[in-house]
């Protein structure tokens, strides 16, 4: 590892910072949280405030290093002082302090849209915008309408077919679920949005 980040600091350093960024969730997915927490460490040190929210969660749940809430709490705190906000903030449920969420300022989870929906509380609902066999055009909905830290999709089968689905947010019950309907932007609504609880979507999602 130690010339491995050795070569990389020959690159220049907007180049790292991505490249670093696009590693820690390759690492992530592949449970190399060790190596996840290195790179996620280094963004973090550049101000890089998915990196501090993402090293939150791992401290926090004590995922690849020794439990730190104290650690959890400041890296959630500097993250959502940098205004990385979304309406869901329970992945770190119990380290979330009144002074993450000063001005309304809420902390959210940012890893790739299908990590996003299996980091979700499964106890929270979220709302179903859209379901297709093509994982390019459900891919293609989330990146034209900037829903990463937002938002995910999730893989499931289907008479024998695996079907993608596109699902925004995490609300504590379904009144609030419902509610945060009449807020979604126009694109957004105009697929019907539908409230479902997120561990029986948990439950049937595919690697």
């Amino acid at each position: 590892m130690k010339y491995l980040l050795v070569i990389f600091l020959w690159l220049p350093m907007l180049v790292y910072a991505d490249d670093n960024m696009s590693r820690a969730l390759v690492a992530f997915k592949a449970a190399n949280y060790t190596l996840a927490e290195q790179f996620w460490m280094y963004a973090a040190g550049q101000g890089d405030a998915v990196a501090q929210y993402n090293l939150a969660y791992l401290y926090h749940n004590g995922i690849g290093v020794d439990s730190n809430d104290e650690k959890s709490r400041r890296l959630l705190r500097t993250a959502a002082q940098s205004n990385l906000v979304d309406a869901y903030n329970k992945v770190l449920d119990d380290a979330v302090q009144p002074a993450t969420v000063e001005d309304g300022l809420e902390a959210i989870a940012v890893t790739d849209p299908q990590i996003w929906v299996k980091t979700q509380e499964g106890k929270n609902y979220t709302l179903q915008l859209a379901s297709s066999r093509s994982q390019e055009l459900i891919e293609k909905y989330f990146s034209d309408n900037a829903l990463e830290g937002k938002a995910g999709y999730y893989k499931s089968k289907r008479q024998g077919e695996y079907w993608y689905a596109l699902v925004y947010g995490s609300y504590k019950s379904v009144s609030d679920a419902n509610e945060a309907i009449a807020g979604l932007p126009k694109d957004l609504r105009k697929w019907s949005p539908w409230v479902r609880r997120l561990d029986s979507i948990q439950k049937i999602t595919s690697p």
